[in-house]
């Protein structure tokens, strides 16, 4: 606990809009153009482990029950991806995504049938 001797109280610093107007707007402007910029040119937009990821996660939600188990995409295994649990919670994302899509359908098929 701290006391002042003056006796005034702390309160937050308040920018007002003239303090505002005097700040550089080019600075964060350019930190958001190079963050941009590196993120377009300085990597490809799909890394090849999201592509596996997704192919994994897929074949899951489309294929049989040994795909739950061992991960593979389209009949190949691959075993260096680590555990299941992420491609699981993508197949039945996937999944809930077709089951909202058919409820929606019906909602709006019968609503339109009056």
């Amino acid at each position: 606990m701290t006391s002042s001797s003056s006796g005034s109280r702390v309160r937050p610093y308040l920018v007002t809009s003239a303090d505002a107007a005097r700040l550089p707007r080019w600075i964060p402007l350019l930190f958001c153009a190079v963050y941009v910029l590196a993120g377009l040119f300085g990597r490809d937009p799909w890394r090849t482990d999201d592509a596996i990821g997704f192919g994994i996660a897929h074949t899951m939600a489309t294929g049989n029950s040994i795909d739950w188990l061992l991960p593979n995409v389209q009949g190949q295994l691959v075993p260096d991806e680590g555990g299941p649990l992420p491609f699981w919670a993508g197949a039945l994302g996937m999944h809930a995504a077709r089951l909202f899509n058919t409820l929606l359908a019906s909602f709006f098929g019968h609503a339109a049938d009056g």
